[in-house]
């Protein structure tokens, strides 16, 4: 994950490469973040963005998307770590219902 928070103006960028599943195998995609925010509480900063683009979900790419959001951390701000869900919808066999489905996970990014 690229993650750019912008401090000044409060701007969240990024995005989202190198997917693996449970078992260790890459997995195709790509998502982007936007539309996204960095806001000062008194007990830290909060850091939240829209997330979308594709991902491979079981064999298939599936268009996604959802909201990520987390907590900057460490000493100096140079650890961001948090939760995303991501929404995509698959269709039953012959012509079944489409059905919508929630992926949940976490992120930890380091500056470099």
């Amino acid at each position: 994950m690229t993650m750019g928070v912008d401090f000044d103006t409060g701007d969240v960028t990024g995005e989202v490469v190198d997917f693996y599943s449970r078992d260790g195998e890459a997995l195709d995609g790509a998502l982007t973040l936007s539309n996204g925010a960095a806001f000062a509480f008194a007990d830290g900063v909060f850091v939240g963005a829209e997330v979308s683009g594709d991902l491979e979900i079981y064999g298939e790419v599936k268009d996604v998307e959802g909201i990520l959001g987390g907590g900057v951390a460490g000493d100096s701000g140079e650890i961001v770590a948090g939760l995303v869900e991501l929404d995509y919808d698959w269709q039953l066999p012959g012509d079944g219902p489409i059905i919508t489905s929630t992926l949940e996970g976490g992120f930890i990014v380091e500056r470099q």
